[in-house]
């Protein structure tokens, strides 16, 4: 049996530029997806390059718990070389401003000091968690290079503490909508009529957000098993004074009119959020109507990121 060989690839034939082209790989589905995977946690980018006084973090995102709630913020920085203390600085400067949860430094290699300092970190504030990853490109002869993370420092019974969370039990319900929403994202992908594509990792939750280009703004996919109906929506996060609602408000017939459809303008007085929803009559319970639902969704999904793509990029 012939066995190939394994070999390093410089991280410079892959990303030329930290900010430019790793950054953004790291903050794609993939890249976000791959991290979440190493950190045992499931991560939403909220962001790059987000301005603390005169610096820039690299990516913010928000760890996201089984049932879709924002359990805390991530900072995310950085580095294709040996780590450095301008570095070190930066990260716990962006943790002090974001109020973070969890701290992640990515480099070519740690020195001794700078990994010490991490597990100094994670044993003085056992409440914020740090990581330090060092990170690799191999490949076996001639394939394709493959990313591989090294955790050089991470918080005292972390291992343990992801594993007994894993462990939890979901309701019946959860598993439902775990289900509904794995079998969802496969329909629309395999098919090809409609422009759009599912990306985010389906959780047990009676939603599955699709990004339209903006943060705090998303068209959501929502069912209601006691209602017995689906929707599909527009939904606005951190709006308290609704001056996103309101300016698509002033569009209504239009939009109304390019759905060909009526909507229910939900502004949700005294919240942080509002929607424009349109809803479906469906027996959720039986699954042979399933795929009617995922065709409606389907359909429903692409048009309203047709529609409202452009609108929500003109919002001031």
């Amino acid at each position: 049996m012939k066995l190939g060989k394994i070999s390093q690839v410089d991280l410079r034939q892959m990303w030329t530029s930290e900010a430019y082209e790793f950054t953004p790989w790291l903050a794609s589905d993939d890249g976000i997806e791959y991290l979440s995977e190493i950190l045992g946690v499931s991560l939403e980018v909220v962001g790059t390059e987000q301005r603390v006084g005169p610096f820039k973090c690299d990516i913010v995102a928000n760890i996201i718990n089984v049932a879709g709630e924002n359990q805390g913020t991530v900072i995310i920085e950085n580095q294709l070389e040996a780590t450095d203390h301008d570095h070190l600085g930066k990260i716990i400067t962006y943790a002090s401003a974001h109020q973070a949860k969890i701290l992640v430094w990515i480099a070519r290699e740690f020195t001794d000091e700078h990994r010490a300092a991490l597990d100094w970190l994670n044993n003085q504030m056992p409440e914020v968690h740090c990581f330090g990853l060092e990170i690799g490109l191999i490949k076996i002869e001639d394939s394709l290079p493959a990313i591989r993370f090294n955790r050089v420092s991470e918080p005292n019974e972390w291992s343990k503490m992801i594993q007994a969370e894993t462990r939890k039990e979901k309701s019946e319900t959860e598993k439902n909508h775990l289900e509904f929403w794995k079998e969802l994202k496969n329909y629309v992908n395999s098919r090809s009529q409609y422009n759009i594509r599912l990306t985010r990792k389906p959780f047990p939750q009676s939603w599955y957000e699709i990004s339209i280009g903006k943060s705090n703004v998303h068209v959501n996919l929502s069912r209601n098993t006691q209602a017995n109906r689906v929707g599909c929506e527009l939904s606005f996060y951190s709006d308290p004074d609704k001056k996103f609602f309101d300016q698509v408000y002033e569009q209504k017939d239009i939009v109304e009119a390019k759905l060909n459809a009526h909507l229910d303008w939900e502004r949700l007085e005294g919240k942080n959020a509002s929607r424009i929803i349109q809803y479906k009559d469906f027996d959720l319970a039986d699954r042979e109507n399933w795929e009617d639902i995922f065709e409606w969704l389907y359909e429903r999904s692409a048009k309203f990121c047709e529609v409202f793509s452009p609108i929500v990029q003109r919002l001031e």
